[in-house]
């Protein structure tokens, strides 16, 4: 059986004037909003405050699956619609203590994972794209079972957009992890069930 990261949101509410509680649902806010070229994108913008993200976005199953201008990041309703565009994800994900995630990013011009308050790959500097580098290689782990909080990225400056699947071997897969042990990516490990997108 395929595993599956879980990645949510987190609802706070009130039950009959009771202590409140905390609900964890699944799917992340998403936000679009702008970058410079050959540089980070603004990784301090709240996702939530942005007046078009106040709806709930499901992640979806093929986050930063694109592969040019015009094709959806997820599912069908965001798209690469011009240059200088950056699509950030926050939620909570489920990470179990003991297990090291392998993780990997190579997205034109670039993506990052932020967990904890921490990030865990990114492009290796603000002016480099993911063209250039191509993959980049990083593990993650947790010292407790349980929901953490977690920001996805994938941004473009100009022309293509996306999954460089010359570097990957995946035109369909731009941020990835495993807890398999294997650190290799090509045409057949992101095919084969070795490497697992982050969905709902």
């Amino acid at each position: 059986m395929k595993k599956r990261f879980v990645v949510g949101f987190v609802t706070i509410f009130a039950l009959l004037g009771a202590a409140q509680g905390v609900v964890y649902r699944s799917g992340v806010h998403q936000g679009k909003y702008g970058c410079t070229t050959s540089a980070y994108p603004n990784w301090s913008q709240d996702l939530r405050a942005l007046p078009a993200n106040m709806q709930d976005r499901a992640l979806g199953p093929v986050m930063a699956d694109t592969t040019g201008s015009a094709l959806a990041v997820s599912g069908t309703s965001w798209n690469w619609t011009g240059d200088n565009i950056t699509y950030g994800y926050d939620g909570f994900i489920w990470m179990e203590s003991g297990k090291t995630y392998q993780i990997w990013e190579c997205n034109d011009d670039g993506a990052a994972i932020r967990l904890n308050g921490r990030f865990v790959v990114s492009n290796s500097t603000a002016s480099a794209s993911g063209y250039g580098e191509g993959v980049r290689l990083s593990t993650m782990s947790v010292t407790k079972t349980g929901w953490h909080p977690v920001q996805f990225w994938t941004y473009d400056w100009t022309g293509g957009a996306g999954p460089v699947s010359a570097k990957s071997g995946s035109s369909t897969m731009g941020l990835a992890w495993n807890t398999n042990g294997s650190t290799t990516v090509n045409s057949t490990t992101t095919s084969d069930g070795t490497w697992s997108r982050f969905r709902d």
